[in-house]
């Protein structure tokens, strides 16, 4: 399928002698001071010491969380609910980062003693945010007090409704504030600090894990050591989950620390999810994470339902709350036997390892879903879009599992380097629910906000709601939220073609370079120089992430051969990804210098497209990342290429060949400079 995709590589220039300068004082390589400098940070040697080892004190450091006023309001709330044993109720945003929160939250209460449920949306028809039906079922509890995390910032007409009904709500999140006063009890958002601040760059979770040492600070508790491990474990996943930059070095210390945790942890509940996730030779690092804990933390949200009896985000929070505390591992126990039909683990017995087995299959049903999407978006592609023209990708289905088609949306993105919408229209419904992906130099959020702006003006309502059942009735209530690159909203079906105008206005005001999607490559390297001692050295400025991505590297002149497509076990139509093997040779030495396997996701139909071409003697260009894979049979780790792009060779054989020769004879594992 024909695309439009422009990726620019650029090669990094560094000052040679300011490398050279760096790496004495920092007393690191050159090649980690190259990855350092291509960050645009503060290259003052001491802002540098503090990136590469940041200050512990950040983990518990809460300063600037919220406003003191709003902090110890929401803190003197709670001290009410303990005093007089009330019950709480946490609703939770419906991926990692809300599950994140909510059981950083159910773990703290539980140890100071309140009564807690939890709840969270039903994705796939609710959405996002506070929900009026968790307000409901609050009400019928006589339940007085409701804390969301990840969620509420700009759920006025929820949060009011509960205000009528006499219960409340104390926020706490760290998305965009909207421009009204929000009517909560309290708001815990770091976006309430006028000044910018490392704080709110912060998770949902990161919020959650600050709030409650705030509250334990306000109680004059000391947080206990088992608790702080916990919390910094679960806050981990949030972080990474929900994609918070790693530049910011309140985030790397977190991370760094929670690994270490995790790494040490006898949680059952942790262990369990690691077993079905990791393999046992498996590098426990950020990158890894994000691959396999993550995905299987956000399927039960994206596609569970209690009422069809799927799991939900409910009972992954149980389970990592096992082990946590007893009674916390009484309502996981009792969650887990409500829901019937468990892929069942090895051990009969072992509660904990059946629930994240099942989890994993629920994993497996979002991927199938995803798929038949995806296959649907391809028909839809050649009706609904003009790709040369279209400078936004919209793409309108029906009866699409509203909590997955961010995947595909991420997925659209990505193959038109182009911000991206998919619309799911779902039976009977006049709303219909929308998932957004930009590309990094456009923020589609502000955009959506001035769309949203003129039509305010124009027809004084909101354009983004949707109607939701109360006791009293059906109410309409905000449905927008996000950030820069990520967000979603609800929209009536009759305002659709008003949207999509409002949006190609604002689209047609953005600059050409807004829309190139860039490599930055830190270095050229020949395949000799590439090995296990290369990407232990470069993993000593772990965490990398968002913003802080692992280095992309650039190697001339190279054979590519074999090449075996694969997908997820879905993906019978159209397999996405390939497998094959990039090597090089040497002239003067008269054979292959050096051979890797490699992984090209997305690459296939360009892989096959330059070897079909190919002639004889053609060689090829690659950029990739580093890594280390542990093969599934025999459990040895390699090192492989990530491959990202490939391009035929800029420059003749012969003059590869002539720089290849001035490698060292021995082909020692020698790092980029």
């Amino acid at each position: 399928m024909e695309t439009t995709k422009q990726e620019k590589w650029n090669l990094s220039i560094f000052d040679q002698d300011k490398i050279k300068a760096l790496s004495e004082e920092l007393k690191i390589k050159p090649m980690l001071t190259k990855i350092l400098l291509s960050k645009n940070l503060d290259t003052s040697t001491d802002a540098l010491k503090k990136f590469i080892t940041p200050d512990p004190k950040l983990i518990t450091d809460t300063h600037q969380l919220s406003t003191q006023t709003d902090i110890q309001t929401a803190c003197k709330r709670i001290e009410t609910a303990i005093r007089k044993k009330e019950k709480i109720i946490i609703n939770g945003d419906p991926d990692a980062d809300g599950i994140s929160g909510t059981t950083i939250y159910s773990a703290a209460f539980e140890y100071l003693g309140i009564a807690t449920d939890f709840d969270f949306p039903i994705r796939a028809t609710e959405g996002h945010g506070l929900q009026i039906r968790i307000i409901d079922n609050a009400i019928r509890e006589n339940v007085t007090l409701i804390i969301t995390t990840d969620c509420g910032s700009k759920d006025y007409e929820a949060i009011n409704y509960a205000k009528q009904k006499g219960v409340d709500v104390i926020i706490t999140d760290h998305h965009v504030l909207g421009k009204e006063k929000n009517p909560a009890f309290a708001l815990i958002n770091p976006f309430t600090i006028q000044e910018k601040t490392l704080f709110q760059g912060l998770s949902g979770g990161g919020v959650a894990f600050k709030f409650i040492l705030c509250l334990f600070n306000y109680l004059k508790k000391d947080v206990p050591q088992h608790l702080h491990d916990f919390m910094l474990i679960i806050v981990t996943f949030g972080t990474i989950s929900d994609r918070m930059s790693l530049l910011n070095p309140m985030n790397r210390i977190i991370i760094k620390e929670g690994i270490e945790k995790l790494k040490e942890t006898k949680k059952e509940g942790l262990k369990a999810i690691m077993k079905v996730s990791f393999d046992r030779n498996q590098d426990i690092n950020a990158r890894n994470l994000s691959r396999t804990v993550v995905p299987r933390l956000n399927a039960p949200g994206r596609i569970g339902n209690p009422e069809q009896g799927i799991l939900d985000s409910k009972t992954v929070v149980s389970l990592l709350l096992t082990g946590q505390g007893k009674k916390n591992e009484e309502k996981a126990n009792e969650l887990i036997e409500n829901m019937g039909g468990f892929k069942k683990a090895s051990q009969k017995n072992n509660k904990s390892l059946n629930t994240a087995a099942s989890i994993d299959n629920i994993n497996e049903k979002r991927k199938f879903i995803t798929s038949k999407i995806e296959e649907e978006i391809d028909k839809l592609i050649k009706i609904q879009v003009d790709p040369q023209k279209d400078k936004i990708i919209i793409i309108q289905g029906k009866d699409w599992n509203s909590g997955v088609i961010g995947i595909d949306t991420d997925r659209l993105k990505e193959r038109f380097l182009k911000p991206a919408i998919i619309l799911t229209e779902l039976s009977g419904q006049d709303y219909l629910k929308a998932s957004v992906r930009s590309i990094p130099n456009i923020n589609i959020y502000k955009i959506l906000e001035k769309a949203e702006e003129k039509f305010k003006e124009k027809y004084k309502e909101p354009i983004f709601c949707m109607e939701v059942k109360t006791e009293k009735g059906f109410q309409k209530v905000s449905a927008f939220g996000g950030h820069s690159q990520a967000c979603g909203f609800s929209i009536h079906k009759n305002h659709i073609p008003i949207l999509k105008k409002l949006l190609n206005k604002e689209m047609e005001k953005l600059d050409e370079k807004d829309f190139s999607y860039t490599y930055n490559i830190i270095d050229k390297i020949s395949l000799a120089h590439i090995g296990p001692k290369l990407y232990e050295n470069l993993n000593e400025l772990a965490p990398y992430g968002q913003n802080f991505e692992f280095p992309i590297y650039y190697s001339q002149s190279c054979n590519i051969s074999g090449g075996k497509v694969f997908g997820n076990r879905y993906q019978d139509s159209k397999k996405p990804h390939v497998r094959f093997v990039v090597s090089q040779k040497s002239r003067r030495l008269k054979k292959t210098i050096a051979e890797f396997k490699t992984v090209g996701f997305g690459l296939s139909e360009k892989f096959f497209n330059l070897k079909s071409a190919q002639s004889p003697n053609e060689r090829f260009d690659v950029i990739f990342f580093i890594e280390k894979e542990t093969h599934p049979r025999n459990k040895q780790s390699q090192i492989i290429l990530n491959v990202l792009d490939i391009r035929k060779s800029g420059k003749t054989v012969d003059s590869f060949n002539r720089q290849t020769d001035e490698i060292d004879d021995d082909l020692s594992e020698v790092p980029p400079s």
